[in-house]
């Protein structure tokens, strides 16, 4: 499955990624009632060329592992450089995190990686999801130029290192406050949608699909204006148009779609260098339903299609799961018979693939017998598990627990 991510690179404050885990984690610490230290090397770079969401992952996962494992002493996350280039240009960097937990024998230190593996005497039901996470952020790390190892003995704690090669010191410096303006981002849940996105140049459309990733959203692409006409037929619901092409330019494409009764009513977004650099544009803002200056961020192109695009804010992230379980004893029943054996069957396997084909059998079984609570669940598990947000896929697949009586 990671296999299948893309990698999306750009300068990251490594200090603010490290204040944002370390204010995700407080609530469950302090209430463990653990002291968490951040040891961090005090000439780390404050701008390094990294995919975020990846390595926030991989962190993610590390760290709750280690408060999920940890009930009494600290949890520990530490950080190192070293320069592998005189003018400093690259360096490798480590990031541990230790906890003074229950620890891993050494002959299954090499099984922990799999998915979903448990150790022996953790039950699968309670610790659900845990080997996914270890799995998928070793393929990650791999996948990013890296590796992680484990150090651990049974009883004596454990400290996973992550260790990324020839990481770019970017000269762009992210201002910790800059951080704040994504937070909302990964709340929009958009209903499905497919978006034809119009661009001669690969990597500006590489770009873009790696900020729709996330979110769910078919994307066609055209590499020019003429491809645009003629894909514009294909039930598009909005598109993304560059303005200088070959063949035919985004704004005669722009004009020929809007002129055409069948495909008139799509929202046209126009890719360009700023309106203000480009008089030409003036006398076309009528044609266009909104433009996005390049280079273009994520939080500017998700808020444009916001605009555009049904949404909602999400229904899981950073809000509790509620404790509700309104299931009749006979629908739990007609639950076990028909899903038990094939939960089971995901938490031994860890497949995200199968994880989706079992959310999307779920979310059917929830319609067809009106579950309301079921059906929003297996939704958020399908929908997760397509964009490999491994968080909420352990969070639902671990409230699914609770509705079996076995």
């Amino acid at each position: 499955e990671a296999g299948k991510m893309s990698l999306h690179y750009t300068p990251v404050n490594p200090y603010s990624l490290f204040k944002d885990l370390e204010s995700v984690f407080a609530h469950k610490i302090n209430e463990k009632n653990l002291d968490f230290i951040i040891d961090l090397d005090p000439a780390l770079p404050k701008s390094l060329i990294l995919d975020e969401v990846r390595l926030r992952q991989i962190l993610f996962n590390l760290l709750g592992n280690a408060v999920k494992f940890t009930e009494k002493g600290h949890i520990s996350l530490i950080a190192r450089k070293k320069y592998t280039q005189e003018d400093k240009s690259l360096l490798d960097m480590s990031i541990s995190i230790e906890d003074t937990g229950i620890g891993i024998p050494l002959d299954q230190q090499s099984k922990i990686f799999e998915a979903f593996t448990q150790k022996d005497g953790q039950s699968a039901k309670h610790f659900a999801g845990t080997g996914l996470g270890l799995s998928i952020s070793t393929k990650l790390a791999v996948l990013m130029n890296g590796k992680i190892d484990v150090e651990a003995n049974v009883y004596n704690g454990t400290t996973f290192n992550l260790t990324l090669h020839d990481v770019s010191v970017s000269s762009t410096v992210v201002e910790e406050d800059e951080k704040q303006k994504y937070e909302d981002l990964n709340q929009y849940r958009f209903e499905a949608a497919n978006i034809l996105l119009v661009d001669d140049i690969e990597t500006n459309r590489i770009l873009v699909k790696n900020y729709l990733s996330r979110y769910g959203l078919n994307v066609i692409e055209a590499e020019n204006g003429a491809e645009a006409v003629r894909l514009s037929h294909k039930n598009i619901d909005l598109i993304l148009m560059d303005i200088k092409m070959p063949i035919m330019n985004g704004y005669e494409a722009t004009q020929r779609i809007q002129s055409d009764p069948e495909t008139s009513h799509i929202p046209i977004i126009a890719l360009t260098a700023s309106v203000g650099e480009n008089p030409e544009l003036d006398e076309k803002n009528d044609v266009f339903d909104y433009f996005l200056s390049k280079p273009i961020d994520r939080k500017t192109l998700i808020e444009a299609l916001a605009k555009f695009l049904k949404h909602s804010k999400d229904l899981l992230v950073h809000k509790p799961i509620e404790e509700k379980h309104d299931l009749s004893q006979v629908l739990k029943k007609k639950l076990e018979e028909n899903f038990f054996d094939k939960y089971q069957n995901i938490i031994g396997k860890g497949d995200l693939d199968m994880i989706t084909e079992f959310a999307y059998e779920l979310e059917k079984f929830a319609k067809e017998n009106t579950s309301e609570e079921l059906e929003k669940l297996a939704k958020n598990l399908r929908v997760y598990s397509e964009g490999f947000d491994i968080e909420n896929v352990e969070k639902i697949l671990l409230h699914l627990n609770k509705f079996w009586c076995k």
